[in-house]
């Protein structure tokens, strides 16, 4: 079975609640619905696409809470399952360049209880298959997304986050080597130098990219921060610099970033396998440029909330 042109991309992975600092003296939290695959749906849906979210929700208020929020961004819940158990929750502090750490709870939770089952009608219609997250690295899902983007029917795109969080992976040898396998199996990487770091520490992100290419990957991706952005293929590469914007936090900027990404393939009409494989220097250049500015806008505000289409004219 392949698939020449895709219905839209579904983003597959985890919905959390975030607490973020809510710059109150007493120290007070604030409550925003986030998670990679959540921010991705809705930051996709912004910048104009067909997107849907297919992970699970809980049953809970939170849950119903992000149902309503997908819902109002325009975002296709077809593909959602809820589930019994809680949110999955994310504690968030900011240091002072913007950079985010995260205290996760994920046990149990319903952001990390996708499972084949899940997967059967998003893959069967052809949609883009959007895999990140926390839910990468927690069982059920984490299995589950891994033979997704393994086992994909010719023809359907995968776009894999890998979005290395230290403190939920119990054995890093076993995560690297199944993060390696997916990436290298992808249509798309996107991935930060950070996380090519904590994967391969002391190697060149980029010397990683190349060979993740090397591998079987279609295009890889790798952000810098302030110092931009990297894209390689198999025939091309290409770098942009970051636009200078007055950060004031991170957070949802890497899934703004990724769903620019496809923004501008979509736009551009190569969001296929052939499509991508295909783009020369000028086109990945133009790719990345218009990426960056999705995530540097995203820069500008607080919590995950992802630009619209609009605001990049």
């Amino acid at each position: 079975m392949t698939h020449d042109r895709a219905p839209g991309v579904c983003c597959l992975g985890e919905a959390v609640l975030d607490l973020v600092p809510s710059g109150d003296p007493d120290g007070a939290l604030r409550p925003v619905l986030a998670g990679g695959a959540f921010t991705a749906s809705v930051a996709l849906a912004r910048l104009g696409l067909t997107a849907a979210f297919g992970g699970c929700l809980s049953e809970d208020l939170w849950g119903d809470r992000m149902m309503t929020r997908l819902r109002e961004e325009g975002v296709d819940t077809a593909f959602v399952r809820r589930v019994g158990g809680p949110s999955t929750l994310a504690v968030v502090s900011v240091a002072e360049d913007g950079q985010p750490t995260f205290s996760l709870y994920t046990a149990d939770t319903a952001g990390v209880a996708l499972e084949p089952a899940d997967l059967v009608e998003p893959i069967r219609r052809g949609w883009v298959l959007h895999v990140g997250g926390v839910a990468l690295a927690v069982d059920p899902s984490a299995t589950t997304l891994h033979r997704a983007v393994v086992d994909a029917p010719e023809g359907i795109v995968t776009f894999v986050d890998p979005n290395v969080r230290p403190g939920v992976i119990q054995d890093m040898d076993r995560q690297r080597r199944r993060l390696m396998e997916m990436m290298g199996a992808a249509t798309i990487v996107k991935a930060s130098d950070a996380d090519l770091d904590l994967l391969h520490p002391g190697i060149d992100p980029a010397h990683v990219a190349r060979d993740l290419v090397a591998a079987g990957a279609g295009m890889v991706v790798v952000t810098r921060g302030e110092r931009g952005a990297l894209a390689v293929t198999r025939t091309a590469n290409a770098a942009v610099d970051a636009p200078r914007v007055e950060v004031v936090d991170t957070v949802g900027a890497g899934d703004s970033f990724g769903a620019g990404v496809l923004a501008w393939l979509a736009e551009h009409d190569r969001l296929t396998v052939d499509g991508i494989t295909a783009l020369d220097a000028s086109s990945l250049e133009a790719c990345l440029g218009f990426a960056a500015r999705v995530g540097a806008l995203a820069c500008t505000r607080v919590g995950a909330n992802p630009p619209r289409r609009i605001e990049l004219d």
